[in-house]
């Protein structure tokens, strides 16, 4: 018996019964012919005659024949099936049913995908080198990653009440999942990477265990609206999350994992509220949103800063507030705020900082200011950013500019700080327009 995880109860009676060690056999190799029903376990439908899976070296081929709709009267483990270029297969595993691939599924295509659907209370089980190819799977069960098995370039279906296990090294870099119930990676003994995921119920969960996932090695825009959390089956505390790739991954759930939160590339959202103790925005990387991070904010030096929903704006007007424990940062990391006229009142995004800002742990913030709405007034003046507590910043702190504000590139202004009782606030006050609004081409 090969398998490492501590799985519910109900796949161990399964297991077993099905996967007691048996004397060592010759690799063997079943081509599909179909010749008499589409369930797998009739050994008719196979050539030679016999099922594969007796033995877990067994090859299941299904290179040739029409395979539309193979189902399981029984549980079955072998070594790998086998696709070629022939017409796309679709395979359903039933309740109490096991297909478990030591190697996992070969595809010599690369655009034809076959389907596996798992109904409820049936499992598919990849371990060792196991790959999903390029498969479509509809899981309204179980799958399970382990050893050093690989979701390939597969795109699974997460339905409500069914959970993807990922355990041991197992990994899911290239894989697409759409999430409607649970994915687990508390079994796993080394951080993991998913390439895109997205939910869009806010019931979703990710559970983390106490391993750190990265998230977006496909560079896709992705939205979880569910939550991320320590724990699951395995439990476990301190799991973390890495954002990886170019794409963007937004964040509107509740997420109580506890270890930190790494922007290493691309744009993460958080319009939800983030637990982590510390957020780390990585030099080339953006942080944004209109949500609460528990912890610290820590901007290195060629970071971005952006208050507001950047993936739907019109969810977030301005006025739209990011909030943070307190500000870490390398010098002169980017904020990126609108500010500008909205309905005759002056309106801009800003960042709340939930305890003092210290010059010592943020020597300098540059801004750059994006329009709100028109036109901007001299005289005006937009909040930065509010602090309760005090700060020890003057304007020499601060610099900015207009150079992506159309009409207004040459506008300037002046830095105000204000210390009052328990706040402390950073204004700009708009001294000049400049003379591209008059368009007489002096910018």
């Amino acid at each position: 018996m090969r398998f490492r995880l501590q799985i519910p109860c109900c796949l161990f009676a399964i297991c077993g019964a099905l996967l007691i060690p048996s004397p060592a056999a010759a690799q063997n190799t079943y081509v599909w012919t179909g010749a008499t029903s589409s369930n797998w376990n009739t050994a008719g439908n196979w050539n030679p005659n016999g099922v594969p899976g007796g033995n877990p070296e067994d090859i299941a081929d299904f290179n040739t024949a029409a395979c539309t709709a193979v189902t399981f009267s029984q549980s079955v483990e072998l070594e790998a099936v086998s696709f070629g270029y022939g017409p796309a297969c679709g395979f359903q595993i039933p309740l109490s049913t096991l297909l478990h691939l030591h190697d996992g599924i070969l595809n010599l295509s690369t655009t034809t995908s076959n389907t596996f659907t798992i109904d409820t209370g049936g499992m598919l089980w990849l371990d060792q080198s196991g790959d999903d190819a390029n498969s479509k799977i509809v899981n309204n069960g179980a799958v399970y990653f382990t050893g050093a098995s690989s979701a390939g370039t597969a795109q699974i279906t997460n339905n409500a009440g069914a959970t993807i296990y990922f355990a041991d090294s197992s990994t899911a870099a290239n894989a697409v999942i759409y999430n409607g119930a649970t994915v687990d990676y508390s079994y796993m003994t080394a951080p993991s990477t998913l390439g895109s995921i997205a939910d869009g119920i806010a019931g979703a969960k990710i559970f983390l265990g106490g391993q750190t996932l990265s998230i977006g090695s496909l560079n896709y825009t992705q939205t979880i609206d569910g939550s991320i959390a320590d724990g699951g089956s395995n439990g476990g505390s301190g799991g973390a999350l890495t954002k990886v790739g170019t794409g963007f991954l937004q964040l509107t759930g509740n997420d109580t994992y506890t270890g930190d939160t790494t922007v290493q590339q691309g744009l993460l959202e958080v319009d939800g509220n983030l637990a982590s103790p510390e957020v780390i925005v990585e030099t080339g990387a953006t942080l944004a949103g209109a949500g609460t991070l528990a912890g610290t904010l820590a901007a290195q030096a060629g970071s971005s800063i952006i208050p507001g929903d950047v993936y739907n704006p019109s969810a977030s007007p301005p006025n739209t507030t990011l909030t943070a424990g307190r500000l870490l940062c390398a010098s002169s990391p980017t904020v990126e705020t609108r500010i500008g006229n909205v309905g005759s009142a002056t309106r801009g995004d800003y960042l709340s900082l939930n305890s003092p800002l210290q010059s010592g742990f943020c020597p300098h913030l540059h801004f750059s200011f994006l329009s709100a709405g028109l036109p901007l007034t001299v005289g005006d003046s937009y909040l930065l950013i509010l602090i309760q507590g005090s700060t020890d910043y003057t304007a020499g702190n601060v610099d900015f500019d207009f150079n992506n504000f159309p009409s207004y590139r040459q506008a300037n202004g002046t830095i105000v700080i204000a210390n009052l009782v328990s706040v402390s606030a950073i204004y700009l006050h708009l001294a000049d327009l400049g003379d591209e609004i008059f368009a007489n081409d002096f910018d």
